[in-house]
């Protein structure tokens, strides 16, 4: 396999065709065959690059070192194999047979690279495979509202403007200092990932995960059914965003005011207000700051390193440390759950925790050093009542 440009010459009897797929596997081609009673196809695999056709003055001048088995392949489908190549290099040149030769699907491959080498491309309503562009590209892309396979923009911080685009079938992905102003797309099918800077004013939803590297405003997202990640020093602003349908990774800044549900774990390093967030359906732990007044229940752990105000938590399911790993409360880590109830496991404070209400710890309770533990309403320990906390000194 090369990364551009293998085809497969298949001859059938006195049939010839030429077959390509876009990833440029000869074996992906060669799979595709079906099987005829009498007929035994015989294959010639045939590849050349971008910069073999455009040096060459003419194909056909170059055919033995393209076509392996070049002294048994039937000259019928010589032939063939040279005009296919020939129009590649045409196209390559000028942009020729996007339209019409190489039209279908699987020659996606071609118009990348003729986008590629600068040629003035004018792309359809619908691209059905991969797309992948760059900021300094020369396209007309007025008609194009949807892209059927991955979209990525790269390279120059010049804008990458797609301003009728409505769907991603697959993944997108801005990278390293690209700009990118799609101000229809509704929705990407896949993963979303953004390095550079991403104007995406109508985006609802992203099938996979999230991951912000750069700078995002999503005014319009509701849901991420994957992961959502918000890495070093990004910043994301998604307003509307109700739902993260697998785990939510703070490490930057995030304002996400109306997300109500996490179904995997919440871990804040950096920044986030998560005003409306009720549940966390995994671990919950904040190494930063996090802001999260309507938080009434963590289903698994909850870890707290940093900062949390949790005025409206009543319960944890698992383990509580002010800390590390079950409800934990670690060094100079300060937790106010002032409705907290119930804590399913065990309970260890390293820092200062205030729960005022806490009346049931489902484990043991370790409160560590200089640490302040202050819950005056608790009851019940590990199943024992007039419990009266233990104090454990390093």
């Amino acid at each position: 396999m090369c990364d551009f440009h293998s085809i497969l010459g298949v001859a059938i009897g006195d049939t010839y065709e030429i077959r390509h797929d876009s990833s440029n596997s000869h074996a992906g081609m060669a799979g595709k065959l079906e099987n005829k009673p009498n007929r035994k196809p015989v294959m010639f695999e045939a590849e050349a690059s971008a910069e073999k056709l455009l040096t060459c003055v003419a194909v056909d001048d170059i055919k033995s070192s393209i076509i392996r088995n070049y002294g048994e392949c039937p000259e019928q489908l010589v032939r063939k194999i040279v005009a296919h190549y020939q129009k590649l290099k045409e196209a390559l040149t000028d942009g020729s047979h996007l339209e019409s030769y190489f039209a279908e699907d699987k020659y996606c491959d071609v118009w990348n690279k003729v986008i590629e080498g600068g040629i003035a491309v004018t792309l359809p309503a619908t691209f059905r495979g991969n797309l992948a562009v760059s900021g300094s590209a020369k396209l007309d892309a007025t008609a194009l509202t949807e892209v059927g396979g991955n979209l990525t923009v790269y390279g120059s911080d010049k804008l990458a403007k797609l301003d009728a685009l409505t769907k991603v079938g697959g993944n997108l992905a801005v990278s390293g200092s690209a700009k990118l102003d799609a101000p229809e797309l509704t929705e990407v099918g896949g993963y979303l990932n953004v390095y550079g800077s991403a104007k995406l004013d109508a985006l609802t939803k992203v099938g996979g995960y999230l991951n912000v590297y750069g700078s995002d405003k999503l005014d319009a997202l509701t849901k991420v059914s994957g992961n959502l990640a918000v890495s070093g020093s990004a910043k994301l602003d998604a307003t509307a965003l109700t739902e993260v349908g697998g785990n939510l990774d703070v490490y930057g800044s995030a304002k996400l005011d109306a997300l109500t549900k996490v179904s995997g774990y919440l871990n804040v390093y950096g920044s986030a207000k998560l005003d409306a967030l009720k549940k966390v359906s995994g671990n919950l732990v904040v190494y930063g700051s996090a802001k999260l007044d309507a938080l009434t229940k963590v289903s698994g752990n909850l870890v707290v390193s940093g900062s949390a105000k949790l005025d409206a938590l009543t319960k944890v399911s698992g383990n509580l440390i002010v800390s590390g790993g079950n409800l934990a409360v670690s060094g100079s880590a300060k937790l106010d759950a002032p409705e907290l109830t119930e804590v399913g496991g065990y309970l260890v404070v390293y820092g200062s925790a205030k729960l005022d209400a806490l009346t049931k710890v489902g484990g043991n309770i370790a409160v560590y050093g200089s640490a302040k533990l202050d819950a005056p309403a608790l009851k019940s320990v590990d199943g024992r009542t007039g419990f009266a906390p233990r104090v454990r000194k390093n």
